[in-house]
């Protein structure tokens, strides 16, 4: 038995193939139904993406997407997205355009913080 959605979607295409008009053959209709459901797919992506510039935070935090401002440092990113381990992180990874680099939680507690780009992954290991 095919699952709702899948029904859902074949009946759908084939309301959508069948109340076409202008279209003389098969082959038209086909196309014009591939055409609509690619534009379905480019408008889903569209609204995914995130409208303004941020940061990701991995681990065990509240808030994973911190949006990006021009003094987000670090330290001010972790404390943002809230961390939500018992005991302080024992690593914190900055990932940039495939480069990572790594401080421990005591270098940034002594004030060792660096800057963020937008677009930085942050992964804070527990």
């Amino acid at each position: 038995m095919k699952n709702r959605a899948t029904v859902l979607l074949s009946c759908g295409l084939s309301i959508l193939v069948s109340s076409l008009t202008g279209c003389e053959t098969r082959s038209e209709a086909r196309l014009e139904a591939q055409r609509a459901f690619v534009a379905g797919q480019e408008q889903v992506l569209e609204q995914s993406r995130p409208k303004q510039p941020v940061v990701t935070v991995k681990g065990p935090v509240r808030n994973p997407v911190i949006p990006w401002t021009e003094d987000l440092t670090l330290a001010r990113a972790v404390y943002a997205a809230d961390y939500t381990g018992y005991l302080r992180p024992r690593l914190i990874r900055v990932t940039r355009k495939g480069e990572t680099t790594e401080f421990k939680s005591s270098e940034l507690l002594a004030g060792q913080d660096m800057p963020l780009e937008a677009g930085d992954v942050v992964e804070v290991v527990p």
